[in-house]
């Protein structure tokens, strides 16, 4: 139940924080704000203040604006169709703008908690701190996928996942358990239990591998690759610039990720690391749940969390996809560039196809979350 609650808190923080954003610069720039919610569904509550009606409504789960005008245009003034392509644009990009804030306050609250560093997923050059190596990913092996022939192909396992032992031995390295395997083998062994971790939930299971081709199993195996932290504590400056600097190394890293995940599945035309490492709300709710459960340091890393989640949500909205702040913009920018405006109909089916094709892309989402993190 907690765990429920400390998500539903934080989804609802980062939503209602991007939603203040357009409603404080809609009223900084004379755009009329008409409603602020809090919650889905009918209201339980609500009040107008400063010519908006302020709802809570009955279902917690985000939050939303209606600017006048926004849908279509109405007359009078504080129109947003009708607002200065200036004023649009900066409302467009508050909410944004106020979830990167949000993550780069809570990138300072929880560094102090981290000792000034912060764990780091891949090697690359920090902005405002300098990356150590601060151990191994793992003690053993990692096995990374495995053939088709694979008798571990019909298993639930949910991959990478570490290497433990092999027939009861453990293993430090991919050297050691190709030799263990390959020897339990010539001793006329036609399979071989393997002990493997999952890397999320650290449960060790034991599975039974089957030899074909007299001596192989069927398993993509690599050593551990080094962990890495990025300090900030090298000096006062760094210091007071982590919060920010960090910020900024979190999209470093999530853009040089993406690039190698892309270049990876052009050259090998294998999709599965994309669902593997987009998640939804599901997903979002696993990681809080894990963290409720087993983290010693809580408040720390569900705040590190906090602030990873709202840069990634900033980021998100930006894309100029149909549907997405960054949709608005691009639009309002082309018609500033070519003086003048595009139909409104084919925006309008054009917005909706896009609407509908992230709302199927959520669903695939957290149908595989739910399979992944609930049923596995």
């Amino acid at each position: 139940m907690i765990a429920i609650i400390i998500f539903l808190l934080i989804l609802n923080v980062l939503i209602i924080v991007h939603e203040l954003g357009h409603y404080i610069l809609a009223k900084r720039v004379g755009v009329e704000v008409k409603e602020f919610a809090i919650g889905l569904g009918p209201a339980i509550f609500q009040k107008e203040w400063n010519n908006t009606v302020w709802k809570i409504n009955i279902f917690p789960i985000g939050g939303y604006n209606a600017l006048k005008g926004e849908s279509e245009s109405e007359g009078g003034k504080g129109n947003f169709a009708t607002a200065r392509k200036r004023d649009k644009l900066q409302v467009l990009f508050a909410g944004s703008l106020m979830n990167f804030l949000l993550a780069i306050v809570a990138f300072y609250i929880m560094m102090p908690f981290f000792n000034w560093q912060v764990p780091a997923m891949i090697e690359f050059q920090p902005v405002g701190g300098k990356l150590t190596t601060v151990g191994k990913l793992t003690e053993g092996p990692i096995i990374y996928e495995v053939s088709d022939n694979s008798s571990l192909k019909n298993e639930s396992i949910t991959f990478p996942v570490e290497l433990v032992s092999v027939s009861g031995e453990k293993v430090s390295s991919t050297e050691d358990a190709i030799v263990k395997i390959t020897s339990h083998a010539k001793e006329g062994n036609t399979s071989v239990e393997l002990e493997l971790r999952d890397l999320n939930s650290q449960e060790v299971k034991s599975y039974t591998a089957s030899y074909f081709d007299s001596n192989k199993i069927g398993i993509t195996i690599a050593d551990t690759q080094d962990t890495y932290a990025i300090d900030y504590g090298e000096n006062l400056a760094t210091k007071a610039f982590s919060g920010f600097s960090h910020s900024i190394n979190i999209v470093k890293v999530t853009g040089t990720f993406f690039y190698r995940m892309v270049a990876y599945v052009n050259t090998t035309k294998d999709f599965s690391p994309v669902s593997q490492t987009v998640s939804g709300p599901v997903g979002v709710y696993a990681v809080v749940d894990d963290i409720v459960a087993s983290s010693g340091a809580m408040l720390r890393d569900l705040g590190h969390l906090t602030g990873l989640i709202s840069l990634n949500l900033a980021i998100f909205n930006l894309l100029p996809f149909p549907g997405l702040d960054g949709w608005h913009i691009l639009i309002v920018a082309l018609e500033k560039v070519r003086k003048k405006k595009f139909n409104e109909n084919t925006l309008g089916i054009i917005s909706l196809i896009g609407l509908g094709l992230l709302l199927a892309f959520s669903f695939l989402i957290t149908i595989k979350d739910v399979f992944l993190y609930i049923i596995k």
